[in-house]
């Protein structure tokens, strides 16, 4: 009974928790700074919109006194396009560089903790939990979520995500690396390691930058079915491109960790790992 509680704990804590605050969090307006009202009222009210939207900053404390600030500079310049787009447009980048940092901690924790576990279970575990609560965070940061629709298709992929991760796992295992090597020189544990994690990293990447995608390009129905599939399609394509681009530098870093693990290093990341580290910011 006790393992059965500990497991209804961690599930309510790590998965039924952070979809609940996400599916409450407000549809997103369009982050996107080339897409900006035109109008100055209505800019003025995205301005607000963003401003009673600072779930980005943890602290209390900190998060109304941000948004008092973001107000009292949107009251000010409310008669200037100019200023208020430039104000709107510094709060926009600054979050979506927040998410890609986050992005990266994430996809980086998953590559290193799959690599050394050893066990599809356990990354399967890892992956699902990870993934989740990086789409809660990116959530947090911009201070909006997608639509139910894309949401519903980013959880679907978080769980393939989980699959491949703990499939990948025992496909690797079947390979005989020994003989596609022949006389070259490199430990088959530790190519395989290589190889999970990276493929795990490459897949959180993926929902990452799906997520902020949806984020961006904002939560607008779209009725005809032909422009639905090219603006997902869109939406993808660009989480891929970035994905691409990214991980090689990630891999790098990450693999390189590997090979001088040690007892504080991994200490580290499974704290990571279950506090989803701090998404804080300064408010000047």
């Amino acid at each position: 009974y006790l393992y059965y509680l500990l497991l209804a704990i961690l599930l309510i804590r790590f998965i039924i928790y952070p979809l609940i605050m996400v599916f409450k969090a407000p549809p997103t307006p369009t982050l996107n700074t080339n897409k900006l009202p035109q109008e100055k009222e209505e800019l003025y009210k995205y301005g607000m919109l963003l401003a009673c939207n600072s779930r980005h900053i943890a602290n209390k404390k900190d998060r109304k006194n941000h948004t008092s600030a973001l107000i009292h500079k949107l009251e000010n310049g409310k008669d200037n396009h100019d200023q208020l787009k430039e104000l709107i447009t510094h709060e926009i980048n600054h979050r979506m560089k927040l998410i890609d940092g986050t992005i990266r901690e994430k996809a980086k924790s998953v590559l290193l903790i799959t690599a050394l576990s050893q066990n599809g279970k356990f990354d399967f575990l890892t992956s699902l939990i990870i993934n989740v609560k990086l789409i809660h965070q990116i959530v947090d940061l911009s201070g909006f979520r997608p639509s139910y629709g894309q949401l519903y298709r980013l959880y679907f992929e978080v769980f393939l995500a989980s699959f491949i991760t703990d499939f990948s796992e025992d496909f690797l295992d079947e390979i005989d690396f020994s003989a596609i090597l022949g006389s070259v020189s490199v430990p088959v544990i530790l190519l395989k390691s290589a190889i999970d994690g990276s493929l795990s990293a490459l897949m959180t990447m993926r929902i990452g930058y799906i997520t902020k995608a949806y984020i961006r390009k904002g939560t607008r129905k779209i009725t005809d079915v032909k422009q639905n599939r090219e603006f997902r399609k869109e939406a993808r394509h660009e989480a891929i491109k970035k994905s691409i681009t990214t991980f090689p530098a990630l891999a790098q870093e990450g693999l390189k960790q590997i090979n001088g693990t040690s007892l504080k290093a991994v200490g580290g990341w499974v704290k990571n790992f279950f506090t989803g580290g701090v998404f804080t910011r300064k408010t000047t």
